[in-house]
């Protein structure tokens, strides 16, 4: 109980300040535009400039100019170590599942190959092994499995959630609200010029008031 008091405490700690901040709004909403294909691996990505045999497709010439994470990848992944173990991990999972698609087994553990690929330290040159994997894939199975089921579930409240508005259907909203204010706009005017133009045909001592209006005539773009 002393922990969960604790831990409890802990949290208001955090949470009142921010609360306090807060304004009148209850709702909160997120526009978040993902990348599908590196978070859900629908596709294939630009790790690297063609190598004419595998997965990557036809070598089609504008691929030649596209920017890959080899080449162009280190500042989006960290620093070098960052960069050296993400692509060295990436290129051991491709390897390690090609593998076991063509019913082909490593006889070497895959945090052992790790250890004889390196990377060379740029400012003295000296070669840094990469790391361990956090996971085993086959030792750790259970926990990936586990954790993969956490994400699942975490993705499935999002999309319970998720308000799909592309850019054409953004577009075409615009558009339609663009016409409504414009429409509004120009029958305020309109109602505004009907007004006056009638009540300058009563005196102005008058108390009369209009009830009605019975008929429009424009004139000079007045009416």
């Amino acid at each position: 109980m002393k922990d969960f008091d604790a831990h409890q405490e802990w949290v208001d700690s955090i949470v009142a300040p921010a609360w306090n901040h807060a304004g009148p709004e209850n709702r909160i909403g997120y526009v978040i535009y993902p990348s599908a294909p590196a978070i859900q691996h629908r596709a294939a990505m630009n790790t690297m400039p063609s190598q004419l045999f595998g997965n990557f497709g036809s070598a089609q010439p504008h691929k030649t100019g596209q920017h890959t994470f080899a080449k162009h990848g280190q500042v989006t992944l960290g620093d070098q170590d960052d960069w050296a173990n993400r692509m060295g991990r990436e290129l051991l999972g491709s390897f390690y599942n090609q593998l076991a698609q063509c019913n082909l087994d490593l006889g070497l553990d895959v945090n052992d190959l790790l250890q004889y690929i390196s990377y060379k330290r740029n400012q003295d040159g000296v070669s840094i092994p990469l790391k361990p994997l956090p996971h085993h894939p086959l030792k750790d199975s259970g926990r990936i499995a586990l954790y993969r089921g956490y994400y699942q579930h975490y993705r499935d409240q999002c999309m319970s959630l998720y308000i799909h508005i592309n850019r054409k259907t953004y577009a075409c909203l615009r558009d339609n609200i663009r016409e409504e204010n414009a429409a509004a706009a120009t029958q305020s005017i309109y109602h505004l010029a009907e007004h006056q133009s009638l009540a300058a045909s009563f005196p102005s001592s008058s108390n009369a008031q209009i009830e009605e209006v019975v008929d429009r005539k424009v004139e000079a773009g007045k009416v």
